[in-house]
């Protein structure tokens, strides 16, 4: 954590770090470019989520996002939103009872008036919480999949940020009365009540027993192996400040002490062992992937 912090800094010109780790302030301004692609970042994760919550076809979304002006326009007829009943990753169920309710409501609702929003719906049809916002966000998905509704993207702004949501229109014929068949549910069952808080209370519990109970006396040869590897770990920090400093860049730049220490610990013999390593990609492994695989190859023989 600290060493993502002063990278940050670092990257916005907030501070100064040599290759040896020493840290000086640097420019007070730094928080303009900071917050700016803070605000860049956000957006990108709104726009993952946006996507996965949509209840059109996946690919039509990835085709309108990067502007192929020359696409049909026609569903894929592959993705879990047209094809729902291939799914490998994602089940699809009939709904329950309160759900098939909950769907008649909407969709009377809707008749009435539509274009309203899903906080709208939420608000005015399950005022006393019965019906919670995510399980109405599946609903109106499976509503949307089997051709009853139709959603579409809104937005506002507020303060100078730009709040999106959606409206949500009736597609199918007003009036008419659907049945649990027409319509299937993406994920579980609801839990039953007290389900969830029951589940956390146990693994609340399980991580407290964790926590109490007594440290386990270490043999011998793990002993040896985590000496070998604390060496390793001094040894692997020597040759990053070596290569820090002929390069330029702070430590840190070069590798981190968390991806330093899995070689330690995992000691690999070859790239393909190197490359499980966490925080090891290709093109590190292409940089400096010999020189670590020769340092640990050097504990190995001592």
């Amino acid at each position: 954590m600290f060493e993502k912090a002063l990278e940050k800094l670092w990257v916005h010109g907030g501070a100064r770090v040599d290759p040896d780790d020493s840290v000086r302030r640097a420019d007070a301004g730094y928080g303009n470019s900071y917050e700016r692609q803070r605000a860049h970042r956000l957006e990108q994760l709104a726009r993952m989520r946006r996507y996965a919550e949509k209840s059109g076809c996946r690919m039509l979304q990835l085709v309108e996002h990067f502007g192929d002006r020359n696409d049909p326009g026609t569903p894929c007829g592959l993705c879990d939103v047209c094809a729902p009943e291939a799914c490998v990753a994602l089940t699809h169920r009939a709904p329950s009872s309160a759900e098939t309710a909950a769907a008649r409501r909407v969709l009377g609702a809707l008749a009435v008036r539509g274009g309203q929003t899903v906080g709208q719906l939420h608000r005015d049809l399950f005022p006393r919480g019965d019906f919670d916002r995510r399980s109405l966000e599946h609903l109106l998905a499976a509503l949307a999949r089997a051709g009853e509704v139709r959603m579409e993207d809104d937005s506002f702004v507020k303060e100078g940020a730009q709040v999106r949501f959606q409206r949500v229109y009736l597609a199918g014929l007003p009036g008419r009365e659907i049945s649990a068949a027409e319509f299937t549910i993406a994920g579980e069952a609801p839990r039953a009540a007290g389900g969830a808080r029951g589940s956390k209370k146990r693994r609340r519990m399980e991580r407290s027993e964790r926590r109490r109970a007594p440290p386990t006396a270490r043999a011998p040869a793990e002993a040896h192996a985590e000496t070998a590897s604390t060496a390793l770990f001094e040894a692997l920090r020597a040759w990053r400040l070596a290569e820090a400093r002929r390069a330029g860049l702070p430590a840190f730049r070069v590798m981190n002490d968390r991806t330093l220490l899995g070689v330690a610990l995992a000691s690999p013999v070859d790239e393909s062992a190197l490359l499980r390593i966490a925080g090891i990609g290709p093109a590190l492994s292409r940089r400096y992937g010999a020189a670590l695989l020769k340092i640990v190859a050097r504990f190995a023989r001592g």
